[in-house]
């Protein structure tokens, strides 16, 4: 038999207690990662934080202020125009909606 890699596995939800796990799973190099969703008990007129939804979508806080720099991303929003960063729950369930690629988009090589 050849030579075969150990599969490492680990996942990423939110529980119930708010806990982040991480959940990927790596076989020949190949990197499978599980979607990103926003639970559906969340209400769409909730708050979410800046470095909340940076935790939320496992990207780092530099990307995403970039992100807000260059106008791409979602849209933030301050409260009387000072302090935190805010994005309303509706928002970014659009932002991870037209982030994520479909297995029809997808093309195949072979």
């Amino acid at each position: 038999m050849a030579n075969r890699r150990p599969m490492r596995t680990a996942r990423c939800c939110f529980s119930d207690a708010g806990r982040r796990t991480r959940s990927v799973a790596t076989t020949k190099g190949d990197v499978m990662v599980a979607p990103i969703n926003i639970p559906e008990d969340w209400d769409d007129n909730g708050l979410i934080m800046f470095e909340e939804f940076c935790d939320l979508i496992r990207t780092p806080q530099r990307t995403v202020r970039d992100w807000r720099r260059r106008g791409v991303g979602p849209r933030w929003t301050r409260f009387q125009g000072v302090g935190r960063l805010y994005i309303t729950v509706a928002e970014a369930r659009n932002f991870l909606a037209s982030a994520t690629v479909t297995r029809a988009e997808v093309r195949s090589d072979g």
